[in-house]
């Protein structure tokens, strides 16, 4: 008896498969959304790599608008804590004072054009994978 069985392939994903979707941090607050989501990394962060496929996929098929900001040369500030890092960010509305703890970083940028505010910062691999599988 031969059994015939049918592997599906999974769809892996790059960063430049969502050239479109990539900014800088002079434009975290100028999407036409009234909410979306901006994700922060590094190329060469592990963690980044460990939580990519779940960004990627996402973008493909989420509800929200996700943007992709790599932080490599944007002059973002580092803070020592998650915490300070989630204190400074939430309510921002102005680029230049945005900070990371590290990366992965996943804002979510909410409001009207012109009055975006970022209103919530998950951090690292595992809050950003939970939270974008509840969005």
């Amino acid at each position: 008896v031969f059994l015939l069985a049918s592997c599906a392939k999974e769809t892996s994903y790059d960063y430049s498969d969502f050239a479109d979707n990539k900014i800088g941090v002079s434009l975290v607050f100028l999407g036409l959304q009234s909410r979306y989501f901006v994700y922060a990394y590094s190329e060469t962060c592990s963690s980044c790599q460990s939580v990519k496929q779940t960004v990627l996929s996402y973008e493909k098929n989420g509800k929200t608008e996700l943007y992709l900001l790599n932080i490599i040369g944007q002059g973002i500030k580092n803070v020592s804590s998650a915490d300070e890092c989630k204190e400074k960010d939430n309510g921002s509305s102005d680029p230049s004072q945005i900070v990371l703890f590290g990366t992965p970083t996943l804002f979510v940028v909410s409001g009207d054009y012109g009055k975006k505010t970022i209103t919530d910062t998950m951090i690292g691999k595992y809050e950003i994978g939970d939270f974008l599988s509840k969005n």
